[in-house]
Formats: structure tokens, sequence, C-alpha cells
């Protein structure tokens, strides 16, 4: 799981130290994410949208609350529940957010606990609320061997297996995530898997994939 995070940390920061054109960046899942501070901290100036469930953006609010450079940070707090595919229009209703400015969407952590279908709701939604052509998504996906519990790998199943006992089960993984991408909309994209981009020797890390997609024409 570390390597996992790390790999997706670093291909998500380097993509947005990269992509100077960005100017509002939409965490999807926000979590305890402290992306912002840290791209702020590296002299980004972002606007950002954190989209997470109520409960979660209380405890978020909780943590940020004992940090001293919060007023750096242009960011705004937006409750929404993904299984209702709608965190687009709730984003759109946000006055700060413009659709016509370059937007980086990140999609972390999140793919595998939600069905396809309420993968495919959201991400339909996410692109309606993308007008700029250098808008992009990012998100992260396993493989459906993962989800199977098909991959001969004892870590893998291990720790699926532990998650579920948490309440927390993979029920959604993707071989093609450019191609399911591109049916909500968005260009075929870029792919790598976190083995790859980590140039590990881990073969498990080949399991799970970043892709990094921009809007359709």
């Amino acid at each position: 799981l570390q390597e996992v995070v790390t790999a997706r940390t670093l291909h998500i920061d380097h993509f947005l130290q990269d992509a100077e054109e960005i100017r509002q960046v939409v965490l999807l899942g926000a979590g305890l994410d402290m992306r912002p501070f840290r791209m702020a901290d590296r002299g980004r100036t972002l606007t950002t949208f954190e989209i997470d469930l109520p409960e979660m953006l209380e405890e978020r609010r909780l943590v940020l609350s004992n940090l001293s450079n919060q007023e750096s940070v242009n960011r705004y707090m937006l409750d929404s529940d993904f299984k209702q595919g709608e965190a687009g229009e709730r984003l759109q209703r946000c006055p700060a957010y413009d659709p016509d400015v370059p937007t980086l969407v990140i999609y972390e952590g999140c793919s595998m606990y939600f069905s396809e279908q309420e993968n495919r709701a959201l991400m339909l939604s996410v692109r309606r609320a993308l007008r700029n052509p250098n808008s992009v998504v990012w998100a992260d996906m396993v493989n459906h061997s993962v989800v199977d519990r098909t991959t001969n790998s004892e870590a893998i199943t291990e720790f699926v297996n532990r998650m579920r006992a948490l309440g927390e089960s993979f029920v959604f993984g993707c071989d093609e995530p450019s191609l399911f991408l591109e049916q909500c909309g968005f260009d075929v994209g870029s792919v790598v898997t976190a083995q790859d981009y980590s140039n590990s020797t881990d073969s498990s890390l080949g399991t799970y994939q970043f892709v990094v997609s921009r809007v359709s024409a």
C-alpha cells in the first residue's frame, strides 16, 4: 500500500507541476489530501474545490484547523455523495468555479469502491462541468483481476480481503481505463502502471494503473 500511495502521489504532483496552464483543481474524494497546501508551498497559485461526503469534510476541517498556512490557499469545500453521480452539478453550482478555466480533476483512490455504473455516472457528471479543452482528469483504477481475486498474488488477495473486512470492498476494476474515460466524454488518455512508473520489480504493482485524459473536442 505504501508503494502504491507514494507512486500515485508523485505521479499527480509531477503532472500538476508540469501542467502550467492548470488554474483550478478538483479533488474528488478530498479526504485528508494536503496537495493544495503542498502546491502553494511550491509557488503554484491554484483554486481548489474539495468534494467529499459531509462527514468527511467535517473531519477535514478539524484536521486542517491545526495548519497555520490555510489562508494562503484558495479552496472551497463542497459536499456530495458520489453514489448519486452529481458531483459535477454540485461543482457548477459553486459561484467560485469557472468551467471555462483549465482544470485538473483528481479522482484518487476512489474508483475501486464504486460500481461501474456509479463511476460512469460520476465521470459523465464531471465531464459536463468542464468546457476548457485543456482541462484534464486524472484517475487510478485497479485491474479486474484484483476485484475478482484472480491475480495469483497472495499479497493482493490478503489486502483486498482486509479491506472487505473493514467494510471497504473493491467492487470495480478496469483493464482499459483510457477506453472507460473515452466512453465518458474524454479523449484517449495516457496510461501507466504503478510498477512502470516506479521502476519497481514488484509485479503486483502492475495491476494498478494511472490514467490522464483531456476533455474531448
